[in-house]
């Protein structure tokens, strides 16, 4: 990316997703303030942040391309789906755009890293973690089956309706099994 970016003179910007790193907007996690964690709100703020960039002189009549893996894949594929205005492609690596309550093929790949990388018996706890109520009693079977089928009809799950959109899977990246395989459209390849 720092090389495309050179070579066409481009300027990159990174954002930080809401919660994460300095992004904390309460010093209290609960419940309650956690409401604002998702990924719609997420796309609101690089939405915000792109709108101040091209306020900028030197930004106004330039293209914008967004580009993630994984998670930030699916981010960069929603923002060509929800503000389509705003930018002119996205590049998706790696990103598993389908939302399932099962996402084994996930956990599998995850699960390798902790067990290779992780502190001994990592693995083990953050399964435990997960068996019991981590997420409190509002989050029960039918409230996840809900979510997941409102991501698949807001988002549209592994049929994206999108253009400008690149879908990057390599081979030798663990999870590429995880994206969009197949092309969806001429304007939205898969390679």
């Amino acid at each position: 990316m720092y090389e495309l970016a050179k070579e066409t003179k481009g300027a990159m910007y990174l954002s930080e997703h809401r919660y994460y790193g300095k992004s904390i907007p309460f010093d209290d996690l609960s419940t309650e303030n956690l409401k604002y964690l998702s990924s719609k709100q997420a796309l609101a703020d690089v939405a915000k942040l792109i709108e101040e960039i091209k306020l900028l002189p030197q930004f106004k009549s330039s293209k914008v391309v967004v580009v993630g893996g994984s998670y930030a894949g699916n981010l960069a594929t929603w923002m060509e789906l929800l503000y389509p205005q705003l930018i002119d492609a996205a590049i998706a690596s790696s990103a598993p755009v389908v939302a399932k309550k099962d996402f084994y093929e996930y956990l599998e790949n995850v699960s390798e890293d902790f067990e290779q990388h992780g502190t001994p018996n990592c693995l083990d706890k953050i399964a435990e973690i997960f068996k019991s109520s981590l997420y409190g009693p509002t989050f029960n079977e039918q409230r996840i089956e809900e979510g997941v089928k409102n991501t698949n009809e807001l988002f549209g799950g592994l049929k994206p309706n999108v253009s400008n959109v690149v879908f990057v899977n390599g081979e030798l990246d663990p999870y590429h099994k995880l994206g969009v395989l197949e092309d969806v459209s001429y304007d939205a390849p898969a390679k």
